[in-house]
């Protein structure tokens, strides 16, 4: 018995009959065992009981009550669960034909005991529900933690996307004249190009780009950062690959590099 007592630590179950001595006998049999233990003997008492202890997780009914049907009671209380509350359910009948068996099945019982119990039969039986309810249990958690990282997981594309996409506009309005602005300077000179569309920084993404052009106009780490909405130790990340991309030494050759006014002189 101490065996299935840890086996079955943290079970609650309800046994419902309309004959007492077979609940009392049940309720003896099983607290022995290790369960927690609740009787009825009328539908409405079980599922009075169902409802106020959430703890109740298996189920013992009777199949032919006076009051209502065992089969009618397991509907009604799987109402009550709603779906968030798991439980098993055995039941138990003075009949064992073959018919009833189907009826069993049919009904949403997972076993079928006939009076009188065997005590062995009906412990071992609920030893195996108990074990299928608990992985039933594991089951779900893990459906929701994986439902919780789906959810990380979007919000981060989303968010990917909203970045793809505010880049791609940056660099499209960027690289033409402002609404009203010459193509030309006051000397009739070629007005500068934008010095992120040489070829010298084709191996650069979006994003990188846009912390080098920050870096040309003079922005500290910090302030690209903030403008940007990333974290500081991102900007530095993106820095460090565009030095590696472009071949360049070090933060200073690249701003002089991609600084518009740096262009304009080389032009000239």
């Amino acid at each position: 018995m101490a065996t299935r007592k840890a086996d079955l630590h943290g079970h609650q179950i309800l046994i419902l009959d309309d004959e007492p001595d077979i609940v009392e006998e049940v309720v003896d049999l099983l607290e022995c065992a290790g369960y927690r233990c609740l009787g009825a003997g009328t539908a409405a008492q079980a599922l009075a009981l169902f409802r106020d202890n959430p703890g109740i997780d298996l189920l013992i009914l009777d199949f032919d009550l006076q009051d209502c049907q065992g089969p009618r009671v397991l509907e009604q209380m799987q109402a009550l669960a709603g779906g968030e509350r798991l439980f098993e359910a055995i039941t138990i009948s003075g009949r064992a034909g073959k018919d009833e068996v189907i009826d069993v099945l049919r009904s949403g019982f997972a076993d079928f005991h006939t009076k009188p119990l065997n005590p062995e039969l009906l412990l071992a039986s609920l030893e195996k529900l108990a074990g299928r309810l608990e992985e039933r249990v594991r089951h779900r958690q893990r459906v929701i933690q994986a439902e919780s990282r789906l959810d990380v997981l979007t919000e981060s594309l989303k968010s990917l996307a909203s970045d793809a996409k505010k880049a791609i506009n940056y660099v499209n309005t960027s690289s033409r004249p402002a609404k009203g602005e010459a193509p030309m300077d006051s000397g009739g000179a070629k007005a500068p190009e934008d010095p992120l569309a040489n070829p010298f920084f084709a191996k650069l993404s979006l994003r990188q780009l846009d912390v080098v052009k920050l870096i040309g106009k003079g922005l500290s780490n910090y302030q690209i950062a903030c403008k940007l909405g990333i974290s500081e130790h991102t900007v530095k990340l993106y820095v460090s690959q565009s030095l590696r991309l472009t071949g360049l030494s070090n933060r200073t050759q690249l701003a002089l590099k991609s600084s518009p006014r740096r262009r304009v002189n080389q032009d000239l």
